[in-house]
């Protein structure tokens, strides 16, 4: 019986090894600054160093953040919850209000809650991925949640990020997925075991 276990283990080592993540989740933009130009900081991994950058752009970030982009990085489009953007910090050809009925505060600084956005890659052959994304309302007099801000809709947008010369595009925005109460900040992306599927929690 010791010997099954010790099998088991050494397999779920070795198995372990194997274990790779999203190829390209090296680059992390960060940081908000409360004068113009609003900037940021940008960390890149490669070659397991960390390199830790200033990144002008004009995008304010809060803590809502989700990029994605190609195995070669010709292209990298990110958003705040608020806005969609590209590797130049231009805001993709409608691109913009995100989440409607959302508070007013979060138009230009972006969502507030980590997790509230997702992208993942969908028609490779088109080009075409997706972003979910939650709108947020600061307080909801007399539901049961309170006055906590809370999340009423689940909305998916999709985008064509090599559209008009590589600025990308927002092709279909703010497609509702579903309308109820939902905690805020955990929307997850989990890629099915067949290895083309998506689920999103």
């Amino acid at each position: 019986r010791k010997m099954k276990y010790r099998i088991a283990l050494g397999l779920i080592l070795i198995m372990q090894c194997k274990c790779i993540a999203q190829y390209r989740n090296n680059k992390w933009l960060l940081g908000a600054e409360y004068v113009w130009p609003f900037g940021g900081t940008k960390i890149e991994f490669t070659n397991n160093t960390r390199n830790i950058t200033l990144d002008p752009r004009n995008t304010w970030f809060r803590s809502c953040f989700s990029g994605l982009s190609d195995k070669d990085e010709n292209w990298f489009i990110y958003s705040n919850g608020s806005v969609i953007c590209n590797k130049n910090h231009d805001t993709l050809v409608n691109g913009v209000d995100l989440g409607p009925g959302a508070s007013q505060s979060y138009i230009y600084t972006g969502l507030a809650g980590q997790s509230q956005i997702v992208f993942f890659p969908g028609d490779t052959i088109n080009q075409r991925h997706y972003l979910f994304h939650q709108n947020t309302k600061l307080s909801l007099p007399g539901h049961p949640m309170g006055n906590n801000p809370s999340s009423m809709h689940l909305y998916y947008s999709l985008i064509e990020p090599t559209a008009l010369n590589g600025q990308g595009e927002v092709i279909s925005k703010n497609n509702l997925v579903i309308s109820d109460t939902m905690e805020n900040s955990n929307v997850l992306a989990i890629r099915h075991a067949n290895g083309r599927d998506w689920w999103v929690v």
